[in-house]
């Protein structure tokens, strides 16, 4: 039963943490274009954790880096994880690829609506050229 406790906790901190670089991730690079990081944003109702930027000034490139940023830092977690905590690998095989699914659906307020948003405006996009999103919330 200890032992099994123990690895409970250890997956649940690794999915916090999951969770924590994540918006970590995104938030530090977007700061380092001159965006603000306006509040985290907890409406479990809804299915939305994060953090609320302003990304007013910066440029779809610097958005797009922005966006990829998070599941990079995420592949140095579960890294970092599997490191620490081996038996991890199990439940990462599954964690992960579901947690980067979710997140890359246009639904609400995920990554993936903010990569469908900025692909809808680029002038690569069949829709043409207009200004990207002012505010990722």
């Amino acid at each position: 039963m200890i032992q099994s406790s123990h690895l409970l906790l250890m997956l649940l901190i690794s999915i916090v943490g999951l969770l924590v670089v994540h918006e970590l991730a995104h938030s530090l690079v977007a700061r380092s274009y001159g965006g603000r990081i306006l509040h985290a944003v907890w409406d479990l109702r809804h299915g939305r954790i994060g953090v609320a930027l302003d990304v007013t000034g910066l440029t779809p490139s610097q958005i797009r880096q922005t966006l990829i940023a998070a599941p990079i830092a995420e592949g140095v977690w579960m890294c970092l994880m599997l490191w620490w905590h081996p038996t991890l690998a199990v439940w990462w095989r599954w964690i992960l690829p579901v947690h980067w699914g979710l997140n890359a659906f246009p639904i609400g307020a995920t990554d993936g609506a903010q990569w469908w948003r900025l692909w809808r405006h680029s002038p690569h996009s069949p829709h043409g050229s207009v200004p990207v999103l002012a505010r990722s919330r």
